[in-house]
């Protein structure tokens, strides 16, 4: 039932246990599942499977005592995206180490109601005392430099006493006809990997030749010269904006024969490149249908390159976002990110070498009465929407310390450095968008800042095109 909204049966003899595949819905519509007072002990892992965010499920009044991770938790990853909320009031529950996952992931309190059999509040839980309990992964422990695998949802990043050092636990999403063992999983998946683990340098200053292997350079073959930054995001997929591959003025794309793309690049000019740079032409372009030539909404597009790149220590994956509460965590006011590109500098020259410049995360809210401060026009962020961020430095900041992002730089993405078990990984958060003032590099001031097309909002998108190649 494909447009099912309710699901009530109350009273029922479900139990005592719900077996995996029993409720399994495809209805996009569901808003309640109603199970309450039905005897039930035991959830199979996948026993209630298809919730929508905003679903309410009801499985208080039965005899639950046990959470266990492997059940509920993928019900509640789903539920924590949205306003769901799962009721296990009115069960015998047993708080101890079986549900230090829930209580360490406190997320996930907010979605979940019910008491201790002992009266406690689940929300009141102490957890100091969960630290120090074992954990046993209920997916698969993986190599953590595949984290890329992972099924959205499922990735487990604290310690679980049956995963390695420098493993992660999470279901990996393979081909059905993929067996699971740790030596079928390729390293091509691999990304968000730096192999020169070099110190950062300041930000709007040259950065070290391998330092954001990611980074792609779209070269224009009539200006003969760069004119955006993209990212790569498979061997022959880069990720950009759309106002980069579109013929100025309009939202028609350009032609695929008017762009190269240079991978493991540093030096703008081409008689300084080594044999460790890879130039690709470009057989599709793709932008995404919402974007506005007005106001840069859905700024976003894909080149599809003609021949795969070869992943080196130079030309490596930048990590998509796939989980919306670490994606909301790092675009929060203040929070850093990394940009680099070849754009213009301060003194309005495009730069010799890939740039760096670090950036803060600045509020939607703040961007706006920054900018209505340096335009008088309160109109002037009107076009600001939730497909976007801004980041840069404030209006308090010294002009000395002040940098930001520059005609140039635009499809360059904002990555952020993440951490998982105990590797780190870089995510793509960001793509360089456009400014709300149109003054050159060198007059710009602390409290102007860039604007960013939010990577998360259009990751659905992406995987479309991905899978329609």
């Amino acid at each position: 039932m494909k447009k099912l909204e309710e699901l009530w049966y109350e009273g029922g003899t479900l139990g005592p246990t719900l077996s995996s595949g029993l409720l399994e819905f495809q209805s996009n519509a569901l808003k309640l599942v109603d199970l309450r007072n039905n005897g039930i002990s035991r959830l199979a892992p996948g026993a209630i499977a298809g919730l929508r965010p905003d679903t309410t499920v009801h499985l208080n009044e039965n005899k639950i005592t046990v959470l266990s991770e492997g059940s509920f938790r993928p019900m509640l990853d789903i539920l924590s995206m949205g306003d769901g909320v799962l009721d296990l009031s009115g069960n015998p529950i047993l708080c101890d180490c079986e549900m230090s996952w829930l209580v360490l992931g406190r997320k996930f309190l907010k979605y979940v109601s019910g008491k201790c059999h002992n009266g406690t509040e689940f929300k009141d839980l102490d957890s100091g005392f969960f630290h120090a309990c074992p954990r046993e992964c209920p997916y698969h422990c993986i190599n953590s430099l595949w984290l890329s695998l992972c099924t959205p949802g499922t990735v487990i990043l604290s310690h679980v006493d049956d995963c390695r050092s420098g493993e992660l636990c999470c279901q990996p999403h393979l081909p059905k006809t993929t067996t699971m063992t740790s030596s079928s999983i390729p390293d091509v998946f691999v990304c968000g990997r730096k192999n020169y683990q070099v110190t950062l340098s300041k930000g709007g200053k040259p950065s070290q030749i391998g330092e954001w292997p990611w980074e792609t350079a779209i070269y224009d073959v009539h200006a003969q010269d760069i004119v955006c930054g993209g990212a790569l995001i498979r061997e022959e997929w880069v990720l950009t904006a759309a106002h980069c591959v579109t013929i100025h003025g309009t939202d028609r794309p350009r032609k695929q024969e008017d762009l190269l793309v240079y991978l493991g690049k540093h030096h703008r000019a081409h008689v300084k490149d080594d044999e460790y740079v890879q130039i690709r032409q470009v057989s599709h372009i793709f932008h995404h249908k919402d974007y506005s030539i007005q106001n840069y909404d859905s700024d976003i597009a894909l080149l599809k390159l003609t021949k795969p790149s070869v992943l080196t220590e130079r030309v490596q994956l930048i990590c998509l976002p796939t989980k919306f509460d670490v994606s909301d965590e790092n675009l929060q006011d203040g929070m850093q990110g990394w940009v680099a590109g070849w754009g213009y500098n301060g003194s309005n020259l495009l730069t010799a070498v890939l740039t760096e410049v670090q950036l803060p995360v600045i509020s939607n809210r703040l961007c706006r009465r920054d900018t209505t401060h340096f335009t008088g026009d309160f109109s002037a962020t009107r076009t600001l929407t939730s497909n976007m961020f801004c980041a840069g430095h404030s209006r308090n900041t010294s002009i000395e310390d002040y940098r930001t992002v520059c005609p140039g730089d635009s499809g360059s993405p904002m990555v952020f450095l993440s951490i998982a078990s105990q590797d780190s990984y870089w995510t793509v958060e960001g793509i360089v968008s456009h400014f709300f003032q149109k003054e050159t590099c060198s007059l710009r001031r602390p409290g102007q800042y860039g604007v960013f097309t939010r990577v998360n909002r259009f990751t659905r998108w992406i995987d479309e095109v991905l899978e329609g190649f």
